[in-house]
C-alpha cells in the first residue's frame, strides 16, 4: 500500500469513528412528566429521566432579591417561575455518547 493510501485509509476510519462517537449534538425533547421530570427525545422516542439531565437557572425556579424604594420594608423576595411544566419544549444539549442531556432552555 502507497502512503496516499495509507494516509486515505487511516482518515476514513478516523472520519468514521467520530461521526459513531457523536460526542456532543443538539436535541429536541418534550417533558412528558414534570414529577417525576421525564423527557421524551424527538427523533429516537428515547425518554430520560431527571438523573441523566443538568438543569440551568433557565428552566428552574429562581428566588430573587427585589429591593424597594422604601427603606423601612428593607429586602423583599421575588420568584421567577421557570419550572417545567408537561408538554413543554425543550433545546438540549447531547453530551458523553449521549448519556446525559443539558437542558438549555424552552423553546418558544
Amino acid at each position: 500500500m502507497s502512503g496516499a493510501a495509507l494516509c486515505k485509509a487511516i482518515k476514513t476510519v478516523v472520519d468514521t469513528q467520530l461521526e459513531a462517537s457523536n460526542l456532543t449534538d443538539l436535541a429536541i425533547g418534550t417533558v412528558v412528566s414534570a414529577t417525576p421530570l421525564r423527557v421524551k427525545i424527538e427523533g429516537n422516542n428515547l425518554e430520560i429521566e431527571a438523573k441523566n439531565l443538568i438543569l440551568t437557572t433557565n428552566v428552574a425556579d429562581e428566588k430573587v432579591d427585589c429591593y424597594t424604594v422604601c427603606p423601612e420594608h428593607g429586602k423583599e423576595y421575588g420568584f421567577i417561575m421557570n419550572a417545567l411544566a408537561t408538554g413543554d419544549k425543550l433545546v438540549l444539549i447531547k453530551t458523553s455518547k449521549g448519556q446525559r442531556y443539558i437542558v438549555i432552555g424552552k423553546v418558544v
